[in-house]
């Protein structure tokens, strides 16, 4: 008997080949979706943003302090925040 659908286990297993009786035997499971493609590129911009930032932080600031900067700078936050 062949099985009509692939069972919701088969998406628990990590790896981008499930058994060979499901989906030809090659479709990316949930869990390795949301490890591969969800993890790693969030890992990535963790591990790369404080060396951004400490580049950022080291370079000229090029513009004059002003009120309406502030009220930029604030929303940004508020808004970041939220």
């Amino acid at each position: 008997m062949i099985p009509l659908g692939c069972p919701l286990e088969a998406d628990n297993s990590f790896g981008p080949v499930t058994n060979p009786r499901y989906r030809d035997g090659f479709d990316f499971t949930l869990l390795f979706e949301q490890a591969i493609f969800g993890l790693v590129p969030a890992v990535a911009f963790l591990i790369i943003s404080p060396v951004r930032l400490h580049i950022l932080a080291k370079c000229d600031v090029r513009i004059q302090f002003n009120k309406l900067r502030s009220a930029k700078l604030i929303t940004i936050v508020v808004f970041a925040a939220i």
